[in-house]
């Protein structure tokens, strides 16, 4: 018998009934699918060989180092603790996330090779890509020469002259309204309350109305509230997916639960912003807002010299005239985009390589605005807060700055309503306690806890060759707790960021903004908006941890968020009164 009629009799007996067939289909699926994995593992242990000369942490066979990631989410602190501890020194670890290589980026020289290296090291990460479906085109996701234009557009709505009007003012107001309601809620009950849900939505707030001019507090208009809705599922989708590994298909996620009530949001999301658009776009072209300039937009020959922060000048893009009537609204960071799409839309201001900028990148560049820095700005107040309220020792030079400070303002009162002048950008910015506080903060409790980048090319770490592709996970928490770097490094001391002690140190040892090419293009806004949070509310209110709730441990995400939030005791400050009592 020939080994034709052999394949043929076996073929005939493996689909002889249904049951058979069934049996056989499943049979060979698997097989197909064993074979898959295989040679994914054969293919990644080829290319990546390289890799196994590279220190690294305990490894299982077939899921490689994720056995190292506690499951559960209040070890995960911990386990960077003894990352930081044990491996630190290495500089640079091996990490296989199943079959996919990768390495772990712990100190600063590494961590300057990867950040610092060529314009082509730009990809991000992995799980980035989950973002794709709401933030695809924005400046998140972008790469290459792309991401280049796009993010000079979004530096020149970061321009000072925004920051120390608008953005300020609003950061203001809205950092008011939060004493407020602490202030209200001590004479009401004096209860312990979440710090970090009241951070967020005071953070919400301010994100939504520097960006695209929306107070969400006015809960009374429906399509606001929707809006507010579908934001935070959309945030919170993200986290749902890259914890769970089945979602991280994009089928899966597409038929999932999850998915189709993820495309209901997004919908709503694209509504709001895209009508948005179009009033923020026709009150520029009426004049409506309060255009702030300066230099952000390079257009010295279209201004009048005399022409101030309120934009009185020359004609800018059609959008304002000399003889305009001040205007009624606030310079938000669309309408800076709408102008900057005005720009781009005519060829002769448009730069060499720019093409004109859509109305659907417009949209995507404020949600990507919106979701990059609620979340970091609302987790770094909570753990101020949280450091404040646990070693207050430390934080007694802060207080004795801010009174000084304040008092000099004549907006020293307990109860917030002193009829002295706000502080100005500059001004916040020489304060040096506040400065090294906000510093030590960021080093033990990072927003970003993690950074990763994929490389386009072969380069070396400490001897060791990393073939292009690899995912180069950087450690910024480990790296922050290190104690090569930062002695005694569980210790909240805000002196280690005196001028004297951060003297001859590596800048590398320190990126609570990332660094490099794909630093945070906000950053400014950032540490803005920390100032004068931490500034109004450590020297408004005394904290206290409420009991029960003393230790916190963080969770990293793409934010290090607080499990179980924040809960703090708030009492009344008087001026002068020590951090202590």
């Amino acid at each position: 018998m020939s080994a034709l009629q052999i394949l043929q009799e076996a073929l005939a007996s493996a689909f002889a009934s249904p049951i058979k067939t069934a049996f056989t289909v499943v049979a060979l699926l698997g097989a197909y699918l064993i074979l898959s994995i295989v040679n994914v593992y054969r293919r990644a242990y080829h290319k990546y060989a390289c890799l196994q000369d590279m220190p690294g942490r305990p490894q299982w066979p077939i899921i490689g180092s994720i056995i190292n990631i506690p499951l559960d989410p209040l070890k995960r602190e911990e386990s960077f603790n003894k990352l930081a501890r044990e491996y630190g020194h290495h500089g640079v670890l091996q990490f296989w996330n199943g079959p996919i290589p990768g390495v772990e980026v712990l100190a600063p020289d590494t961590i300057r090779a990867v950040l610092s290296a060529a314009r082509e090291h730009h990809a991000k990460g992995y799980f980035y890509r989950l973002l794709e479906p709401w933030l695809g085109g924005g400046l998140l996701l972008l790469d290459g020469d792309e991401y280049r234009i796009h993010r000079q557009w979004i530096s020149r709505s970061f321009h000072v002259d925004f920051l120390r009007t608008s953005f300020l003012e609003v950061m203001l107001e809205k950092t008011d309204l939060l004493v407020e309601r602490i202030t209200k809620h001590i004479k009401d009950s004096g209860e312990p309350f979440d710090a970090f849900q009241w951070l967020s939505e005071t953070s919400m707030n301010i994100i939504c109305q520097t960006s695209m001019g929306l107070n969400l507090q006015t809960e009374t208009i429906s399509s606001q509230a929707k809006y507010k809705e579908a934001l935070e599922f959309t945030k919170n989708m993200f986290y749902a997916r890259a914890f769970n590994v089945l979602m991280h298909s994009d089928t899966i996620f597409h038929y999932s639960k999850l998915g189709r009530e993820f495309r209901g949001h997004l919908a709503t999301i694209r509504s709001f912003s895209n009508e948005l658009i179009q009033k923020r776009r026709k009150l520029l072209e009426e004049g409506k807002v309060e255009v702030v300039l300066g230099s952000a937009f390079s257009m010295p020959s279209d201004l009048d010299s005399d022409a101030g922060a309120t934009g009185h000048g020359a004609d800018n893009f059609g959008l304002a005239g000399p003889s305009s009537p001040r205007r009624r609204h606030r310079m938000t960071l669309l309408d800076s985009l709408l102008m900057e799409q005005k720009r781009c839309a005519d060829p002769a201001t448009r730069d060499p390589g720019e093409t004109p900028l859509t109305d659907e990148q417009l949209r995507v560049h404020v949600d990507t605005f919106i979701f990059a820095g609620h979340d970091t700005i609302a987790t770094f107040a909570a753990w101020a807060l949280y450091c404040a309220a646990k070693y207050p020792e430390a934080t007694e030079p802060l207080l004795r700055e801010l009174d000084a400070f304040w008092q000099e303002l004549g907006s020293s009162d307990p109860d917030g309503t002193g009829t002295g002048r706000s502080p100005t950008m500059a001004e916040l910015n020489e304060l040096r306690e506040l400065d090294m506080f906000i510093k030590e903060v960021m080093r033990l409790y990072p927003s970003a806890p993690q950074i990763s980048r994929i490389i386009s090319r072969d380069i070396e770490l400490r001897g060791h060759h990393v073939p292009a592709g690899t995912s180069c996970n950087i450690q910024v928490w480990a790296l922050h707790r290190n104690p090569t770097y930062w002695p005694n490094p569980l210790k909240f001391d805000p002196t280690r960021f005196s001028p004297e002690n951060s003297a001859g140190r590596d800048p590398f040892a320190f990126i609570p903004f990332s660094a490099g090419v794909r630093s945070c293009v906000g950053r400014k806004f950032a540490e803005l908006e920390q100032r004068v949070l931490v500034a109004r509310l450590l020297h408004q209110f005394r904290f206290k941890m409420a009991p029960g709730r003393e230790h916190v441990v963080g969770q990293p995400r793409l934010a290090l968020s607080p499990i179980g939030g924040i809960h703090v005791l708030a009492f009344p400050r008087e001026p002068g009164s020590p951090a202590v009592q």
